[in-house]
């Protein structure tokens, strides 16, 4: 592969990940957190904590803006990787519960015919997605990790 084509490669994977992480965040925000019982692994996760939600907010929003600066590119989506891995996992886990629940993730969410399971499925499959872009900005990043 051409070293542009890797160049413009490893910047459309930069925007698509810090996009998702980037739209997940605002969602969230402008969402707020819920003070009624917990209907999704988010409520779960923030237990109605302005400090964690706030924290969740900051780690996407960080993150993301760290992976559009392409200093460190690497490192950064070694970053995002281990994010999206650990994300991945709760989705996982709550698929295989008796009752599971939304991910609440602020991405828009479908869950035909009530089952919150298909929900969680294409969260996964976007996750690996994502954790695909990872790897290649691990593989694929020129230099001393300094940019590019």
């Amino acid at each position: 592969m051409s070293g542009m084509a890797v160049k413009i490669s490893n910047w459309a994977w930069r925007v698509l990940i810090a996009g998702v992480l980037l739209w997940a965040a605002c969602a969230k925000w402008t969402q707020g957190i819920s003070y009624l019982p917990p209907e999704s692994i988010y409520d779960r996760i923030v237990g109605m904590s302005l400090w964690r939600h706030y924290a969740i907010l900051a780690v996407e929003s960080l993150l993301a803006l760290w992976l559009l600066s392409a200093i460190r590119p690497r490192w950064s989506a070694l970053a995002g990787g281990m994010l999206l891995l650990g994300f991945t996992a709760i989705l996982a886990a709550e698929i295989f519960r008796a009752s599971p629940a939304l991910c609440g993730c602020g991405i828009s969410q479908v869950y035909p015919g009530g089952d919150p399971r298909i929900d969680l499925g294409m969260g996964i499959a976007r996750n690996v997605l994502l954790l695909i872009g990872c790897a290649w900005l691990w593989l694929m990043s020129e230099g001393d990790g300094r940019g590019g």
